[in-house]
């Protein structure tokens, strides 16, 4: 239990669902990973492994850490024009 009174996981449900996100497609408009490897590289980042970021579009998933990089370097290639088309309608 946490200092709330919820187990560990467990969501506040006052506070309402969360807004889900296509990743996947944010990953996919990069190409295949390896070209989103080497646009990374571009911006002169050290890039995650192919097999991490096929996993991040197959779970849907994108660390904290890379998402808004991944954003802005989409808006930048014109790929997306804001983070609302990543919204998944509720």
């Amino acid at each position: 239990m946490t200092k709330s009174g919820r187990r560990r996981g467990q969501r506040n449900r006052a506070a309402g669902k969360l807004p889900e996100w296509k990743y996947s497609e944010l990953i996919a408009s990069f190409g295949t990973a390896n070209q989103l490897a080497d646009r990374l590289r571009q911006e002169g980042l050290d890039a995650p492994p192919r097999i991490t970021i096929l996993g991040w579009r197959q779970r849907n998933s994108i660390p904290g850490r890379w998402a808004p990089l991944l954003i802005q370097l989409a808006m930048w290639d014109g790929n997306l024009n804001g983070i609302g088309q990543l919204r998944k309608n509720p």
